[in-house]
């Protein structure tokens, strides 16, 4: 008898009412983890300056910050100034 609906079709509402259960959990999950990451990376990728349309650009953002030899030495360097040694602890 395993696997065949019960009572006219009632196994088969059983089992989407896990979807129920779960669906709360999947739509709070891609508001707030999925969309911001995937939006970020689009935003990447245009000249956006935080009102109005937002302009693609290519991977132009990326050559620009790659070119600037400061930048690439500001983010190997270790951190430097007041509370540096919290980092530093082991």
């Amino acid at each position: 008898m395993a696997g065949k609906a019960l009572e006219g079709g009632r196994k088969k509402s059983v089992d989407r009412t896990g979807y129920f259960f779960v669906a709360p959990f999947v739509i709070v999950f891609f508001i707030f983890n999925v969309y911001p990451v995937v939006r970020t990376f689009y935003l990447s990728f245009t000249d956006y300056k935080g009102f109005g349309d937002a302009m693609f650009t290519g991977g132009t953002n990326y050559l620009r910050a790659g070119q600037h030899r400061e930048n690439l030495e500001r983010q190997h360097r270790a951190p430097t100034g007041p509370g540096a040694g919290a980092y530093n602890r082991v």
